[in-house]
């Protein structure tokens, strides 16, 4: 069942849960290619468990909200998210998943949607020119921040947007 669908500059990214003998999974998939679901989500939350009780996090990629999830668990203070699809950070405040509700209902989170590495570099980036002619929006988070958590893509050697090997 489709959840949520949307278009962007990158692709479609869609949203849709599947029924299985342990319950409900939650899979998101961008451009046809399977990016995550919520039946396995520990490389995300040990992601997430890395930033041990820091001050402050920012977070590239917020996906289904797991790594987010558990960053949430510890004493952070701020939680910064930067996501390329405006659709995820919209459904998050929708509350699509009950994950993506409980980080975007914290009040410790802030969330901007463009490319990470606007942030990191504070510089603008563009999408390739046959994805794109617009350049992302200029950042508006700022540091310092006590660990910097990157989860944008599926790896290294299977990425869905070709645009984040330079990450």
């Amino acid at each position: 069942m489709i959840i949520a669908r949307a278009e962007s500059v990158r692709g479609e990214i869609v949203l849709r849960r599947r029924p299985t003998a342990a319950g409900p999974v939650d899979e998101l998939i961008v451009n046809g290619a399977f990016a995550m679901d919520s039946a396995e989500t520990g490389s995300e939350r040990e992601l997430g468990w890395t930033a041990k009780n820091p001050h402050r996090v920012l977070l590239g990629g917020l996906g289904l909200g797991y790594t987010a999830d558990e960053v949430l668990a510890s004493s952070v203070r701020r939680l910064d998210i930067v996501e390329c699809e405006d659709a995820l950070i919209e459904w998050a405040k929708l509350g699509a998943t009950e994950v993506l509700q409980r980080v975007a209902s914290d009040p410790r989170v802030r969330f901007q949607a463009g490319d990470i590495a606007d942030v990191l570099d504070d510089r603008p980036h563009a999408w390739p020119a046959e994805a794109s002619h617009r350049r992302s929006r200029p950042a508006t988070l700022a540091g310092p921040w006590d660990a910097i958590l990157l989860d944008v893509d599926n790896g290294p050697d299977f990425l869905i947007h070709p645009q984040n090997a330079d990450l």
